[in-house]
């Protein structure tokens, strides 16, 4: 939507990371008819969202419990793999 007018929206997201977009589609939930605009940089190299999955909090959470369950060694091995992919990306 390269070059829309503002005035054509009725909302306008600044963002367009995890939380902008979350914005918007709750917004577009709650209000339907709304038009909905979001605003951010094809391309973020290295941005909040590309590392989303490393934020599970899963490394803070680790106890001496932590690997003691299938479930509990999954979320770490799914979080350290996303912090990987992360950084290397």
């Amino acid at each position: 939507m390269e070059g829309a007018e503002v005035s054509n929206f009725d909302i306008i997201v600044i963002g367009n990371g995890i939380i902008g977009y979350s914005t918007a589609f709750n917004l577009s939930i709650t209000n339907p008819n709304m038009k909905i605009a979001v605003i951010g940089p094809s391309q973020r190299s290295g941005a909040a969202t590309m590392s989303a999955g490393a934020m599970l909090n899963c490394f803070a959470e680790a106890t001496t419990q932590t690997f003691k369950t299938i479930p509990n060694k999954t979320k770490f091995e799914m979080g350290y793999q996303a912090l990987i992919n992360a950084y290397n990306q």
